[in-house]
């Protein structure tokens, strides 16, 4: 059982969720209010995230081998072709629940198994486009949960760029989690969530929504990644840097929680920022990376 939940990177799942759970809650801000339906969309990202990461772990098996060889697959726990079939039936699952909800979300959720399964087998074996098209899937993830509400997905869907320039940092990071960077690369990568925290300022005072809640969760976002990427300034060695990955994909939620506090209110922004408790004492036992 342990196995499966490293593979599948349970923690993370949760963060999955508090994409679309924020999303939901923004678009629907000017509409209906959520329905219970949105449960689809929830589990339907958690499906799609799961797929992801096991297909990740299967293209990797080789590599992982020499480098990690304590996974699941090069530890021989689960055999790669089972977890080839678990990552197909995962992907398979999401797109089914989001094509229940609607055509529309099918299709968000079509392009973000696209990008996912572009990114395993192809765009991570290189820098750039390796980066840009991991952080395309959780600006696509938002995106999912925008769509449970089309008539009001484009006046936001604007806002999946600070979810995509967050994961641009996050995923250049990780990229030195195995042989260590030189604290100049640091240093250039924290000016990307330096930049988003001066993109929500700014925004919030064009909107004239800088309340002191608002004020909160950008403050409490800027010290997570403050926390996050000091240490491996300080000592760029993949162990602080590997640290640096995992809080960077929970202060996520703390950015995905700034910005649903300046559109729909601090009690929405509070249950989204509430996802990083559950996250991280899974991820006590549970390797997030």
């Amino acid at each position: 059982m342990k196995a499966y939940l490293q593979i599948l990177r349970v923690p993370n799942l949760v963060t999955s969720a508090g994409d679309v759970l924020a999303g939901a809650f923004i678009v629907s801000s000017v509409g209906q209010g959520l329905s219970g339906m949105v449960w689809l969309l929830l589990v339907s990202s958690i499906l799609l995230y799961a797929g992801g990461v096991v297909l990740n772990d299967v293209m990797d098996a080789s590599l992982d081998q020499i480098e990690r060889p304590e996974r699941p697959i090069p530890s021989g726990k689960i055999s790669r072709s089972h977890a080839l079939m678990l990552a197909c039936f995962l992907l398979a699952g999401g797109l089914a629940l989001a094509a229940v909800f609607s055509l529309f979300s099918f299709y968000v959720a079509l392009a973000l198994v696209s990008s996912i399964v572009l990114y395993d087998t192809w765009a991570k074996k290189y820098g750039i486009p390796g980066t840009l098209v991991m952080a395309l899937c959780r600006g696509l993830n938002l995106w999912l949960g925008l769509s449970f509400l089309q008539e009001h997905f484009w006046d936001f869907a604007f806002l999946a760029l600070l979810p995509f320039l967050h994961i641009i940092g996050v995923t250049a990071l990780s990229r030195g989690e195995n042989y260590g960077y030189t604290r100049t690369t640091i240093l250039l990568i924290a000016l990307i969530p330096f930049g988003i925290l001066v993109w929500l300022i700014g925004f919030g005072m064009i909107k004239d929504s800088l309340s002191l809640i608002v004020l909160f969760f950008i403050a409490l976002y800027g010290f997570v990644e403050g926390f996050a990427l000091y240490p491996a300034i300080r000592e760029p060695k993949p162990a602080f840097i590997k640290r640096g990955v995992k809080y960077g994909i929970l202060s996520l939620l703390l950015l995905n929680a700034a910005i649903v506090s300046m559109i729909d209110g601090g009690l929405h922004a509070l249950i989204v920022a509430l996802f990083i408790v559950v996250s991280s004492w899974m991820a006590r036992t549970i390797a997030m990376t």
